[in-house]
């Protein structure tokens, strides 16, 4: 099972560059996709058990940007859903044993 999710992850076409940012951005978020820069930034302050499932919320992000699900929604509605799939996610992956309950971004110990 993985601990250390790598530097950069492909999705699709793209390869989504994953950094840590000092602060939550400035509407408190924890984290965020930039699609056009290809980025995913997350907090300093996103402790290992919060990344595990914010990281797949963002990846699910990237996922819905290059796999033609942008037109299916408004951006609040979107956020629901990858919210709530996110979470969904997480949990049976890690009842399954293949996700971790704590993650970490490459290079953090």
């Amino acid at each position: 099972m993985i601990t250390h999710l790598p530097a950069s992850i492909r999705v699709g076409p793209a390869r989504y560059t994953l950094e840590r940012n000092i602060e939550p951005d400035s509407a408190g978020r924890i984290a965020e996709t930039i699609h056009y820069q290809r980025i995913i930034r997350i907090s300093t302050g996103c402790p290992p058990n919060v990344l595990a499932t914010t990281a797949l919320h963002e990846l699910l992000h990237a996922i819905w940007e290059h796999y033609g699900l942008t037109g299916f929604s408004d951006a609040a509605g979107a956020e629901r859903v990858v919210d709530a799939l996110a979470s969904g996610l997480a949990q049976v992956l890690q009842d399954l044993g293949v996700w971790p309950e704590e993650l970490r971004l490459a290079g953090e110990t």
